[in-house]
């Protein structure tokens, strides 16, 4: 019959043997846990990398100055009449 506190603690107490595996057995939960929270923010930075790279992808055209049609007869209407000067 214990007779103190203590031991009435001691014998309510886990075999030592017991606590270790108890401890093993919490760190081994949490390993997992943490591994497979790496692993899918490994799957996430590679889903957005790949998401940079088809966005960087698409470079844009050049847009032709439209009004260069109208410029290059401008030049040649008005290098015309400079021709036409030069000669009278």
């Amino acid at each position: 019959m214990p007779k103190s506190r203590r031991n009435i603690k001691d014998l309510t107490s886990l075999n030592p043997l017991i606590k270790e595996q108890l401890k093993y057995r919490k760190v081994g939960i949490t390993f997992n846990y943490k591994q497979a929270k790496l692993v899918l923010t490994n799957k996430k930075i590679a889903n957005l990398k790949a998401q940079i790279k088809r966005i960087r992808a698409k470079k844009r055209r050049s847009i032709p100055n439209l009004n260069r049609r109208f410029m290059q007869l401008a030049e040649i209407l008005g290098g015309k009449k400079k021709d036409r000067n030069t000669l009278t």
